[in-house]
């Protein structure tokens, strides 16, 4: 078999625009093909390697806005503090409260996936992306982002019971660890910071995942968010007046959409607007008030 052979050939590569919230962007898309006799590659893998690519990252980045842009504005009540409180979505950490025994592949198998499986029996509007990493002790641990509002108390006892199925509630000495984490995410400015450190660089100083870092609900993977524009009318869209450019590399550029831009390309906002309609036909099966 002949050795994968990587191109600059610009018969592999395409333009293309990609459209999100408030922002386009153009950019080279490999489309290079496979043959019997050789395989053209993008120059620069995006093979994760128990790390989060920067392609990976991008889609994460989509996923979660999409999310935040689907989910119900909650509200929820404290008995203890006796305020009112807001939640759009919410960033979960999943961990380990004993020493890791079992393989990263065991415990995604035998303990994250029963829980998702469990969380989505009692949640029929749970959509998710999850992002998986390891601690500086070595154990593996999960960041999970959900519309769903689940209760601090229902999180904590469903992940120790499906982690106690491998012995870690057990090894650990305490009967109820403290083995989760809720961060709720109520505007776009929290949403900002919290992707910012979902998507941080990888650690090096720390032992590599060996399961697939990341991924999200069905539906979430199903949103298509490539424009119908042509890169020359990005271009000429681009010249407008008033226009702001976010970034501008080679062969890349980033153009921010405000409301004028936004009137005139009214074919390519559908796209995304129909994404988020079709989130919210799960989303609008949340509740919108609780009581902690």
């Amino acid at each position: 078999m002949a050795l994968p052979t990587f191109h600059d050939d610009i018969r592999f590569w395409e333009s293309a625009v990609s459209i999100r919230k408030d922002w386009l962007c153009s950019y080279d898309a490999f489309v290079g093909t496979r043959t019997r006799s050789r395989i053209y590659f993008r120059p620069n893998s995006n093979k994760s390697e128990g790390e989060v690519s920067a392609k990976a990252a991008k889609r994460i980045a989509k996923y979660v806005e999409l999310l935040y842009a689907a989910a119900k504005r909650k509200r929820i009540y404290s008995k203890v503090t006796k305020k009112w409180y807001y939640y759009k979505i919410g960033f979960l950490t999943l961990t380990l409260q004993s020493k890791q025994i079992h393989s990263d592949n065991e415990i995604h198998e035998k303990i994250f996936k029963p829980f998702i499986r469990f969380i989505k029996s009692k949640h029929p509007e749970f959509l998710y992306i999850y992002k998986a990493e390891t601690q500086a002790n070595g154990n593996i641990h999960y960041h999970l982002t959900t519309n769903s509002f689940i209760h601090y108390m229902d999180l904590r006892n469903a992940w120790n019971h499906y982690s106690d199925m491998l012995g870690y509630v057990r090894n650990s000495g305490i009967i109820s660890p403290n083995s989760t984490d809720i961060k709720a995410v109520r505007s776009e400015k929290d949403l900002a910071v919290y992707l910012s450190k979902y998507l941080s660089k990888n650690d090096d100083t720390r032992r590599k995942v060996e399961i697939k870092t990341w991924d999200c609900s069905k539906p979430l993977k199903q949103c298509k968010t490539s424009s119908i524009l042509s890169h020359e009318q990005f271009i000429e869209l681009s010249q407008s007046t008033n226009v702001s450019i976010i970034a501008e590399m080679d062969n890349c550029r980033v153009i921010r959409l405000n409301d004028n831009l936004k009137k005139q390309i009214p074919e390519t906002m559908e796209i995304y607007n129909s994404n988020v309609i079709k989130l919210r036909e799960f989303t609008n099966k949340e509740l919108s008030f609780y009581t902690i």
